[in-house]
């Protein structure tokens, strides 16, 4: 395929994380969170620029963290109010047939998975990374509780990957949306593309909550024994 580029989502303002920064430049066996994925993406020879979008109140932080790194792929970019408003400062600057946009807060991508999406996009505008939902969901509305049909039901995580040209304008048409918690609700609220969905079986794990860090120590110390 041709080369992508990575939209690296550093900006949040960890409200939920209640740490003593931005939960992805917490430390982790001596590295920085949002390293781990960096890493990885880093490491593939058909990511040729990395767009790391940032809160502009962790300049230093982020400086710092990519202090030992040389590699003119690395770019940094103000991130928005918004999740969407700050992948679309990142997608400004791509120029490359496709896109990935990731989380920071997701330390556990994996180039198999990778490798994966790079093939649907060969076939598909847009392809997801998703889990099966094995527990029993139930929607409560009023006064009424309706189980939801699980096996309809799939949780989606990233790095999702886009044609850069389709994603940039559906975007463009989302801007002033306030409800838009990734990518794929840009191409299900403007378009009748239908993203891809692939499965995965590695971790999914996501820094949300302080507590999630006690894990993420865990399966780290794991991987590195």
């Amino acid at each position: 395929m041709s080369k992508y580029s990575l939209i690296l989502l550093l900006g949040g303002s960890s409200t939920r994380f209640n740490g003593e920064c931005n939960k992805v430049y917490t430390l982790i066996d001596g590295k920085p969170l949002f390293r781990y994925s960096l890493d990885v993406f880093l490491s593939d020879s058909d990511c040729e620029s990395v767009y790391i979008v940032y809160n502009k109140n962790d300049l230093s932080l982020l400086d710092t963290y990519l202090m030992d790194i040389k590699d003119s792929r690395i770019n940094i970019v103000v991130g928005g109010s918004k999740r969407h408003l700050s992948v679309y400062n990142g997608l400004l600057n791509v120029k490359s047939k496709y896109v990935f946009v990731h989380d920071g807060a997701r330390p556990f991508v994996s180039i198999s998975d990778i490798e994966k999406l790079k093939k649907s996009l060969m076939h598909h505008a847009s392809a997801t990374l998703a889990y099966k939902i094995n527990n029993t969901i139930k929607e409560s509305c009023g006064n009424s509780i309706k189980t939801l049909d699980r096996s309809c039901l799939f949780g989606v995580i990233t790095p999702q990957a886009h044609h850069t040209e389709i994603f940039r304008n559906l975007l463009e048409k989302a801007l002033n949306d306030d409800v838009i918690y990734d990518d794929l609700m840009v191409f299900e609220r403007y378009s009748d593309i239908r993203s891809d969905i692939i499965f995965t079986m590695n971790n999914t794990v996501k820094v949300t909550t302080i507590e999630d860090l006690g894990y993420i120590r865990y399966l780290i110390g794991e991987k590195n024994d």
